[in-house]
Formats: C-alpha cells, structure tokens, sequence
C-alpha cells in the first residue's frame, strides 16, 4: 500500500505547535470529528486558516490519488483481457508471462481491434498477471 499523503512543508511550517500537535492527531485518527472541531475552535485563527489549507490540499490530492489508481486497475484490466484473447486466438503460443506488445501482435495478425480505452502507450512490459 501506498504511503500516507503528508501536508506540504510550507504549510506545516506556518502552524503553531498546537496546531501541528492537533494535526497529528487527525492524521492519526485519535479523535473523533466533533473532537476535532472542538479543539480546532480553540485554535488561533491562523492555525484554523492553515488547517483548513492542509485538508484542502490533501483531499484534492487524495481524489487526483484515486483517480490514479482506478485508471491503472483499468488499464490492468483491458491488459489481461488482451492477452487472454490472444492466448484464445492463438493457444499455446502466449502464457501468462507473455507482453502486452505480444498479445496486441496478435490481435492485430488475426484482424481483431484492440480495445479503444486501451492506452497502448504504457505498454512497456504488461504481462497477464494482475
């Protein structure tokens, strides 16, 4: 898995030590919603400023994050299924440790079009595991 997302130095830099103490234990998920804006109202207003940055700044790279990961487990899929039609077209010539590139040659030999979403740019060395 993945590292955590980490709020940029430039913001961090900018917090009190409360309010970098009350991050912690956000990000640490040692309270509850309402604890959390409990103590972040006794905050300094700048502190609140801040904070309210660094979520901002982590939702968005949490969704740009996501939006990553669901395009990659797609390309994943159209990739097995390249290959495993291939291995169909042509049996015993293409294993699991067969390429993309391979898979997309046969394909192409037999007339079949590869799927459209496919972006044959990353086709690098995909085998058919997943």
């Amino acid at each position: 898995m993945d590292q955590p997302l980490q709020p940029p130095e430039f913001l961090m830099e900018r917090l009190s030590t409360e309010g970098k103490e009350l991050l912690g234990q956000i990000m640490g998920r040692n309270l509850t919603g309402d604890e959390a804006r409990v103590k972040m109202g006794r905050l300094v207003p700048e502190d609140r400023r801040v904070l309210r940055d660094i979520f901002m700044y982590l939702e968005n790279a949490y969704e740009v994050t996501a939006e990553y990961h669901l395009e990659q487990r797609q390309q994943a899929r159209l990739a097995k299924a390249v290959i495993e039609r291939a291995m169909q077209l042509e049996p015993g010539k293409l294993g699991l440790e067969s390429t993309l590139r391979e898979a997309v040659e046969v394909l192409e030999r037999h007339g079949e079009k590869v799927p459209d979403a496919l972006d044959l740019s990353r086709m690098a060395e995909v085998s058919g595991e997943e």
